[in-house]
């Protein structure tokens, strides 16, 4: 069974000092988050950072649009503000830990190509190898072109200079 869909992790909480305009509480919050595809419940890409603004009191959200509509009622400055607000989202940077299993997974992909790859190309070389120069002990099959039998079997035991013990 695989379990995959999107996580939400909060990168960071700020307290404003915006009075809500549901309740009146003096402050609001700032919650910037980023989503992330996850596997297994952990978070593996990352996606698209947003933000919402929520009050403690009546938790009520509220989606950056509102919020600064909001401001402007309040005959505070809303460029301004959505300005401020944008600077913030913008330099709120993902933890570098959150990054480390998707690069992990995808080294782990690349070693395995990488190693199928190599054993490729040995078993050409052995190949190569052992036309130039038998060895003994080989079970040769060589398919016939006539007869009442598709394969021939034969087994070389030894080989010395031009002669083979078969």
């Amino acid at each position: 069974m695989l379990i995959y869909g999107t996580k939400k992790i909060e990168l960071k909480t700020i307290d404003l000092p915006v009075a809500c305009t549901s309740c009146g509480h003096a402050q609001q919050r700032l919650q910037i988050y980023r989503k992330f595809v996850s596997l297994y419940f952990i978070p593996l890409i990352p996606l698209q950072k947003k933000s919402v603004v929520n009050c403690p009191s009546c938790f009520k959200e509220l989606k950056g649009k509102i919020f600064f509509e909001g401001l402007a009622t309040k005959e505070l400055d809303p460029v301004q503000a959505k300005f401020h607000f944008k600077s913030i989202l913008k330099a709120t940077k993902t933890p570098l830990y959150m990054y480390v299993l998707p690069f992990l997974l995808v080294a782990l992909i690349a070693g395995v190509f990488a190693y199928g790859y190599h054993e490729s190309q040995q078993s050409k070389v052995m190949l190569e190898e052992y036309l130039h120069s038998p060895v003994g002990n080989v079970i040769t099959v060589i398919k016939s072109q006539e007869g009442a039998y598709p394969y021939h079997i034969s087994y070389i035991a030894e080989i010395n200079d031009q002669n083979a013990v078969v």
